[in-house]
């Protein structure tokens, strides 16, 4: 193993740890702003997602269910869905820490699942602009990641010479 490589890999494990307490911490801080949007209903398409549309808003109040039910439903499943993908990457994380596949596998986990799970990161960029380049980073750089995993994935090289320029 080359002198480096142990200084890379302890760079590479402290930038994951700031980078999922940073994407962690906006998902957290968005969900009051998630919340508040699911209160409001919308005209289509300006609707965010998993916002009622007027006729649903409707629907959902003549039914009986309160707005406040379905909007902590919401916010609770998103939660989960995102927690379950950073648990599942801060688990690849603990057990291969000297993996650089494994460390990227684990930063794709994390961003990704909280960019697929979490509209509500734009919520928050819409509500306070000064996140606005922060939560713009994030969904780019999970969305990148994503591609690059499924191109890297299983053997953590490219699957042949001529998908290099995809890359």
């Amino acid at each position: 193993m080359p002198a480096s490589r142990p200084a890379r890999l302890r760079v590479a494990r402290a930038a994951w740890r700031v980078w999922v307490v940073l994407v962690v911490s906006l998902f957290v801080a968005s969900l009051p702003a998630n919340f508040e949007e699911l209160h409001r209903a919308c005209d289509p398409p300006d609707c965010a997602e998993n916002q009622l549309t007027r006729n649903e808003f409707r629907l959902l109040q003549a039914a009986g269910v309160a707005v406040d039910g379905y909007a902590v439903y919401m916010v609770i499943l998103l939660s989960v869905f995102s927690a379950v993908h950073a648990a599942i990457g801060l688990f690849i994380f603990l057990r291969k820490p000297a993996d650089p596949l494994a460390l990227f596998v684990a930063f794709t986990l994390v961003t990704f699942g909280v960019v697929t799970y979490a509209g509500s990161l734009d919520l928050l960029a819409r509500a306070h602009p000064v996140w606005w380049l922060p939560v713009q980073l994030i969904s780019f750089v999970g969305s990148v990641s994503l591609l690059a995993f499924l191109y890297v994935f299983p053997s953590g090289s490219s699957m042949a010479w001529r998908w290099g320029w995809a890359a």
